[in-house]
């Protein structure tokens, strides 16, 4: 998952924690900070854990979608069922040997179709399982298009909900530094602030300690 430092921008000009750092405000006192928002969440411990994470959920839904375009001469509640087992994060025993089983009975399906497309004279048994099968395969075509798109958009709500979790344990750690420290206000470093400390590194080391 390409963490793109837009998405973590923040939507004001400034994290307002001064109102946890200070009791009053005193023009005397005031602190300023600026922070990179973007850098503690993606280089985070846990915003590096869930790219990981999300790059080896792309990779298997591809595989998913490889191996069906592969292997297309599965009835409709088999290639359902696999959807649903290939979808689970942590597959019992049971399940995984049922997904092979479906995987190995679509790939046999598959190939026979293919060598009794190839025979010249098929007979009249030969030319009833060909149309079973053709069937089958002209399914699996026709749901591809629908699967694709519904494990796309489950992919992107995954990423949008991951993202704003790490984004959220960002700021967290940026207001426990800024409170901290004393800081009246932290400013995203896009805004140049003279004389404002940069948070971004301790803001960092506080994420990986809260968030391991």
């Amino acid at each position: 998952m390409k963490l793109d430092k837009k998405t973590y921008l923040i939507i004001f000009a400034a994290f307002f924690i001064g109102m946890f750092a200070l009791t009053a405000w005193n023009q005397n006192t005031q602190k300023f900070a600026v922070v990179s928002l973007g850098d503690v969440a993606e280089r985070s411990k846990l915003g590096q854990r869930e790219k990981k994470e999300f790059e080896a959920l792309r990779t298997k839904y591809g595989a998913l979608i490889q191996f069906l375009n592969t292997n297309k001469a599965a009835a409709r509640e088999d290639v359902q069922k696999m959807v649903d087992l290939w979808n689970k994060e942590k597959p019992t025993p049971a399940e995984t040997q049922q997904l092979e089983a479906l995987k190995t009975k679509a790939q046999t399906q598959s190939e026979e179709l293919r060598r009794l497309i190839s025979v010249l004279n098929p007979s009249a048994e030969q030319q009833s399982r060909i149309r079973e099968l053709s069937g089958m395969s002209q399914g699996t075509e026709d749901m591809l298009p629908q699967l694709d798109n519904m494990l796309g958009t489950a992919m992107q709500q995954r990423a949008n909900a991951k993202q704003q979790d790490v984004l959220d344990k960002a700021r967290a750690a940026v207001q426990k530094v800024g409170k901290r420290d004393g800081f009246t206000l932290v400013f995203e470093n896009q805004m140049a602030v003279y004389g404002a400390t940069d948070l971004t590194d301790e803001a960092l080391k506080t994420m990986d300690i809260d968030n391991p």
